[in-house]
């Protein structure tokens, strides 16, 4: 009778373990990336009741019944299936689609994994997860654009200022110098010769700017001007003006038939000149040179020359020297005065019309002063169209094509995005983007095997096996989906069911109790 009793409870506490489990999942339907568990029970032993059998001599029970000793809880098991989506308020909010884990880390470098991504960055640029775990991913190198080596915080880059007299951390994107400007334009064939030197048609516009006087060039000597803006080391933008004019009169052995020049400069605002010209005449003056168009109006060729910084007279054809070919492009370098006072370093600038230059210009020690009224004395970059746009001079407007530099200023943080990769991009108020990190996924042997730990997170156990890290969307892992969360997998109508037999099983094993509890009461009474 007490046998009854005792397996009657070892009934009632597996099904309260049962209802508690049940319990548990009720209460975190709500839970970000909460995983349902469901009890199962084993039954707990036996004991043999010979009835008339015997033994075999290997000491098997034959001919004999067995009567079980109740239940017990054999396992919790956790259901790793995916929950639904709903929609997050923060790019930040992460939902995996699919296998795998985020892992995050706590203060002292322990590891935890999760699939509750809702994530926010705090006052130090950390990510961290709402028990403030940060969390782990892969830096992207800003140069090659390649994640590599180990997992590690997601942080984003800052960078001080001094405001209000106070220095303060900023979100923000670095400005970078202009290296390469690229400026296409189309040029009127039909323009007239608006300045001409007869002794050097092919450098008119060259010797006659003048850096003392405002404006340097009037405006009746030139056919064309293009402006474009720059920036400086220092991130201020800056203007460069190119001004074009057609070469017309006193060019001789001009080629083929149709072949037609321009000559240009390339300029700044005088005022912005830091050079230590010797002849102020050439302050703002960068880059003067020419351009060959064919009969059909394409650039065929170029020529570009600087100025000796040491030059006392800027006049003088002989201290212009053929430029640097940098990439294939005339090279020129500028020094612009800092808003401070004083000057930046010097920056070199490559100046593409559309022409890639082959090794080198056909004579590489030549001067200006060389060329005179003569087209055939002009060097050759041996150049060929650099892409199907290029530089023409057709019988129409004189309008810019296209034109675009490489520099920017300082840009400050506006928004980021994760993408199905989990590829982590910061956009600046500067246009810029950059590839931030990748956030990384971890896998497991056997998932079943890890442990709870409270707060949405999960450890790794012997029984799980060490962590293996992946790419989303790669090796099995599911892609991430920003400005989402994963939400509980409970399923209300199946946890109210199971509710119900877990309180029916109770109540029944509550019952043998009580009437293994009645007999023994009637066994005592018969002995009164």
């Amino acid at each position: 009778m007490f046998s009854s009793m005792f397996v009657g409870a070892t009934g009632a506490v597996a099904h309260n373990t049962m209802i508690q489990t049940i319990g548990h999942n009720l209460a975190n339907v709500n839970t970000i990336g909460f995983k349902n568990t469901r009890t199962l029970f084993e039954d707990l032993m036996y004991e043999n009741k010979p009835t008339g059998g015997g033994v075999s001599p290997g000491g098997a029970v034959f001919g004999a019944g067995q009567v079980g000793k109740g239940v017990r809880v054999s396992d919790i098991m956790t259901d790793y299936s995916q929950g639904s989506f709903e929609m997050g308020t923060f790019a930040t909010d992460l939902a995996i689609g699919g296998k795998g884990f985020f892992r995050v880390v706590d203060d002292q470098g322990r590891a935890f994994y999760t699939r509750a991504g809702s994530f926010r960055f705090d006052n130090e640029g950390v990510l961290r997860d709402m028990n403030r775990f940060a969390l782990q991913g892969v830096p992207i190198d800003p140069v090659t654009g390649l994640s590599g080596g180990g997992s590690q915080t997601i942080r984003l880059p800052m960078g001080e200022e001094e405001r209000d007299g106070q220095i303060v951390n900023v979100y923000r994107s670095d400005p970078r110098a202009t290296q390469n400007m690229t400026v296409i334009t189309n040029l009127d064939s039909g323009s007239p010769d608006r300045t001409h030197d007869p002794a050097n048609p092919f450098f008119s516009l060259g010797l006659a700017w003048d850096g003392t006087s405002q404006p340097p060039l009037a405006e009746s000597q030139y056919s064309y001007l293009n402006g474009i803006k720059i920036y400086d080391a220092d991130g201020t933008a800056r203007n460069v003006s190119i001004y074009f004019d057609p070469v017309r009169s006193g060019v001789n052995n001009a080629g083929p038939g149709g072949t037609r020049y321009w000559e240009y400069v390339v300029t700044v605002d005088p005022s912005e000149d830091g050079r230590a010209l010797a002849d102020p005449r050439a302050g703002g003056l960068l880059m003067m040179g020419t351009l060959t168009f064919n009969a059909a109006g394409n650039v065929i060729d170029q020529t570009a020359y600087v100025l000796d910084p040491s030059a006392t007279d800027s006049s003088d054809l002989d201290n212009w020297r053929l430029a640097t070919l940098a990439d294939g492009r005339p090279s020129f370098d500028a020094v612009f005065r800092a808003s401070g006072g004083g000057t930046l370093a010097p920056q070199s600038m490559n100046l593409n019309f559309g022409l890639v230059a082959g090794d080198d210009w056909s004579d590489p020690g030549a001067r200006a002063s060389a060329v005179g009224s003569n087209a055939g004395s002009l060097p050759s970059m041996s150049a060929t169209p650099q892409s199907a746009l290029f530089t023409t001079s057709f019988a129409s407007s004189s309008v810019t094509l296209t034109q675009n530099q490489d520099g920017y200023s300082t840009g400050y943080l506006n928004y980021l995005s994760v993408n199905t990769g989990g590829v982590l991009t910061a956009y600046y108020s500067n246009g810029q983007k950059e590839d931030l990190y990748q956030v990384s996924l971890y896998n497991f042997p056997s998932e079943y095997g890890l442990r709870r730990e409270g707060g949405n997170l999960f450890s790794e156990t012997p029984n799980s096996g060490a962590a293996i890290e992946g790419v989303p969307g790669e090796d099995g892992l599911g892609a991430i989906a920003q400005s989402t969360l994963e939400q509980s997998n409970v399923d209300l109508a199946m946890e109210f069911a199971n509710l119900i037999l877990g309180q029916r099983g109770f109540q029944a094993n509550t019952k043998v109790i009580t009437t293994a509890d009645s007999i023994i009461s009637t066994l005592n009474q018969m002995k009164r």
